[in-house]
């Protein structure tokens, strides 16, 4: 569908208004929700959020550079131009005519977009047409610039409970094989540390990473399908439980 079309409404064949077109734009976010709490204590006001995102064009012949309000998880990019276009931030480019190819964000906050051809490749000369491009802070499936046939989303979770017995002693647990991203954080309010090689996290020796108070680790998209990686944890406080979610 050419950018900026609106979606039919078969039972009416009137357009469907822009809020539900699916054209990029979001909906206003809900009004916040109260539930009540304990008797004699305030209500609890819980507000749910949308997934946020910011497009822009880059007319071919130009470069672009853009701040994004938020740490970017995925771009989207249409590439309506006859050059081929180069993701900074994604280390990645775009072919001319390709239209929806999911780019890895690397949790930016900027968006740097030239016109460049990959090495060996010969740029048209005469540039036309645009780039449309989405960043958003959801985590899309993609592949080496493009969608990986028959493994394009994460279907089968999985749940590890991993529990940290001793004090300043390693544990592991082993990630499936096709592994597409992982979540984990500790039950109770400890840090925890973790590591993807052994002999790091017991007595610590870096390199390492901690999952603090409060901040759960989540993977970016991951594909392996060779093999599995491990993860290796550890922490100062014996008994600690680590729950792992695992996609594949």
């Amino acid at each position: 569908m050419p950018i900026n079309a609106r979606s039919m409404d078969p039972r009416t064949g009137l357009p469907v208004p822009l809020e539900k077109a699916g054209n990029g734009r979001q909906p206003p976010p809900a009004a916040p929700t109260k539930e009540l709490g304990e008797p004699g204590q305030p209500a609890v006001e819980r507000v749910w959020s949308q997934p946020r995102r910011e497009g822009c064009i880059l007319p071919a012949g130009t470069d672009l550079s853009v701040p994004i309000a938020f740490p970017v998880r995925s771009f989207i990019a249409s590439n309506y131009s006859n050059q081929w276009a180069y993701i900074v931030e994604a280390n990645d480019f775009v072919a001319p005519g390709e239209k929806g190819a999911i780019l890895y964000g690397n949790h930016a906050q900027t968006v740097t977009a030239q016109w460049r051809a990959p090495d060996l490749v010969t740029q048209y000369p005469n540039p036309a047409g645009n780039l449309y491009l989405i960043a958003t802070e959801e985590v899309l499936d993609y592949g080496p610039g493009e969608f990986v046939p028959g493994v394009d989303k994460a279907h089968a979770p999985t749940v590890y409970n991993v529990t940290l017995t001793l004090a300043n002693t390693e544990y592991s647990q082993a990630l499936p094989v096709n592994c597409r991203g992982f979540d984990m954080q500790p039950r109770t309010g400890v840090d925890v540390r973790f590591a993807f090689v052994t002999g790091k996290v017991a007595t610590p020796v870096a390199p390492y990473a901690t999952m603090k108070l409060g901040a759960p680790y989540n993977s970016p998209p991951t594909y392996q399908p060779s093999g599995g990686s491990t993860v290796y944890l550890g922490t100062a406080t014996a008994g600690t439980v680590v729950e792992i979610v695992v996609w594949v």
